[in-house]
């Protein structure tokens, strides 16, 4: 079986080619999408009811470009079994089916009928749905180390399997195959979630296979075996690393003692296999989590889950009462959660981590390991965060961490959906200077929000703005305790950074941009922001002003600064930016580009760049795309 699980693994290495089907039936939908299948998985951009056949018109969504941190889609659907995103252009329905898969549509109906409270709860325990909680509720959860109590884990499905076992021998000799039924329908109601699938058919296969001589773990190889001849990109669901990790610990880590001492065993045992893709995920560790963990996995196996099936069935008041304690003992676990921030944990660590656990398992590893995570100095770099059509850098130098611009759009939050996320991944904890060039939009536009999260040294604002945006960002920084400071030509910042603009008051507010220069690895690094009044400085890499705007780089500047390598900050824009006129300039340099690389890297520890394909496939492990 460990072959077998080696070849299914090996599979993901190997590219397929999909074609889109002519017709294909609706398996799922939600408010905006429909999942249909023909011999492939189909995503739509439209909402069909689910059994309707279809008659498809429309283009495959073009791939987007990898982030280097958040929400990877074309890698999510992947992981979901969804072969081909279909931009809709008219798809009509020829035919409605009856199918199994209606079993979710109207187990999600039946459950509307509860009060919106209660309906989340339900949806969540039972169905696997958690769309009906606020997005403060799964952050505490998440936070906690709890959120796996509402994924409908094994613990879950085998509440239900044992209360169901033992009413039905009550009335029937063979329980077991009206179990596996219901086991097979539940896979339908809650849309074949990953959690469900694992503890369905490890319960199948250790009934089935128990007479013949099979044990847990083969029922376990056997089920994941399954699971990825269907889906070899399975793997890369989170969902599906977290469910059989801590599965496959339980099985292989004996449990001895009393009940309170078994609980807070399987408790550790859940932390310690999901670390270091926890840790990944959140950029820290509840170090409490272990002991909260006992105390909710009893309320929720206990109370909570039985509950909600009674409340089911027999509607009562008494449920109400129970989610309010739950919620109280949020409330309360959120006061006393000690969170640590740890650093990325890179594929090479975490695969030595699996093996020492596997193989080792005394308690020196585990305090060797964890000096290791803890001790790991954050490297120097210089990072070209992907924030669109704008202008953000970060640069984590030897004495300072410095922020050049935020980026900003009016309708996407670039703090929340961009800059957070890379904070969280390169382990940045305080900013020492927060440099905005100038009072543009694409700029400035996310440090409002960003303020009010970040720990920030000091704001750097250039000297002579008339921009009103400047002035409110000042305003903003006093109230939240942060120095502000106003740099010219001549000025300095930590590391060596020279300030070379503005020189002046400007009549374009373009030319107001802080213009700036710093010795970093050996280079000499130019950021022009959008200043347009040709500043010369001689530099090795060049991030060209204005988004690669023709007016502000023309071959007499570019001769004189001399560059041998060339960036431009910029995204999807009606500006018609970079100019073809900048491109033909700047052919001959060895050219990086945010639209087409993503968020790029230079690190002082290999002395290259890295796109984010490239950091993503070297750091994170990720060779298929």
């Amino acid at each position: 079986m460990r072959k077998m699980m080696v070849f299914y693994a090996v599979i993901i290495f190997f590219p397929f080619n999909y074609e889109v089907p002519q017709t294909c039936e609706v398996r799922s939908q939600t408010e905006f999408s429909s999942i249909c299948v023909n011999q492939v998985h189909v995503r739509i951009n439209k909402s069909f009811p689910v059994g309707s056949v279809l008659e498809l018109k429309g283009t495959l969504r073009p791939p987007t470009p990898p982030v280097l941190v958040g929400f990877q889609r074309d890698r999510y659907y992947k992981s979901q079994g969804i072969h081909l995103e279909l931009l809709d252009q008219g798809s009509i329905v020829i035919d409605q089916r009856e199918s199994l898969f209606q079993l979710r549509e109207l187990f999600v109906t039946y459950l509307s009928r509860y009060e919106p409270t209660t309906q989340a709860y339900l949806r969540a325990l039972l169905a696997g749905d958690r769309s009906a909680f606020e997005r403060e509720f799964i952050d505490d959860l998440s936070s906690l180390g709890i959120l796996h109590l509402f994924a409908i884990s094994g613990l879950h499905v085998g509440l239900m399997v044992k209360i169901l076992e033992s009413l039905l021998k009550k009335v029937v000799k063979q329980p077991i195959p009206l179990i596996i039924l219901f086991l097979i329908g539940y896979f339908f109601v809650t849309g074949f979630a990953t959690s469900v699938v694992r503890a369905g058919l490890m319960w199948i296969f250790y009934h089935l296979l128990r007479p013949y001589g099979y044990q847990a773990l083969d029922a376990i190889s056997l089920a994941a075996g399954i699971v990825l001849l269907h889906n070899p990109y399975a793997v890369f669901d989170v969902g599906f690393q977290l469910s059989y990790l801590v599965s496959l610990g339980l099985l292989l880590i004996p449990i001895h003692g009393s009940l309170a001492k078994q609980l807070f065993t399987v408790s550790l045992i859940a932390q310690a296999m999901t670390l270091p893709i926890q840790v990944n995920m959140s950029r820290s560790l509840n170090v409490l989590a272990p002991v909260i963990n006992v105390v909710f996995v009893w309320f929720v196996s206990a109370l909570l889950v039985p509950f909600s099936l009674i409340e089911l069935l027999w509607p009562n008041p008494m449920y109400q009462e129970i989610v309010t304690i739950f919620e109280t003992m949020i409330l309360i676990a959120k006061e006393l959660e000690w969170q640590v921030a740890l650093p990325f944990v890179f594929p090479i660590f975490t695969l030595m981590y699996y093996l020492l656990v596997f193989v080792h398992r005394q308690k020196k590893w585990f305090v060797l390991w964890g000096l290791v995570l803890l001790l790991m100095p954050t490297p120097e770099r210089i990072v070209f965060i992907d924030v669109g059509q704008g202008d953000s850098v970060l640069m984590q130098l030897e004495t300072c961490t410095v922020l050049l611009d935020t980026g900003g759009q009016i309708y996407r939050d670039i703090n929340a959906q961009v800059l957070r996320p890379h904070f969280h991944a390169l382990n940045v904890k305080h900013i020492d200077y927060v440099v905005l060039t100038h009072g543009d939009f694409d700029h400035v536009g996310a440090a409002y929000s960003m303020m009010k999260e970040v720990s920030i040294g000091q704001l750097i604002l250039p000297a002579f703005s008339q921009n009103n945006r400047i002035e409110e960002l000042a305003e903003l920084a006093k109230q939240q305790n942060i120095a502000v400071r106003y740099v010219k030509h001549g000025d300095r910042l930590c590391g060596g950074i020279e300030i070379l603009g503005p020189t002046g008051p400007a009549v374009k507010s373009n030319d107001e941009s802080i213009v700036m220069r710093l010795r970093f690895a050996g280079k000499q690094w130019f950021f022009m922001g959008d200043n347009e009044q040709m500043v010369y400085a001689k530099a090795d890499v060049y991030m060209l002003g204005h988004h690669g705007s023709k007016t502000s780089t023309n071959e007499e500047n570019l001769a004189k600064i001399n560059p041998s390598i060339g960036i431009i900050s910029v995204g999807r824009n009606n500006y018609g930016l970079p100019s073809k006129e900048v491109l033909e300039l700047v052919r001959d340099l060895q050219l990086y580009r945010t639209d087409v690389d993503g968020t790029i890297i230079y690190s002082s520890l290999f002395q290259r760049f890295f796109t984010t394909t490239e950091y993503r496939r070297w750091f994170y492990g990720e060779w298929q795309q």
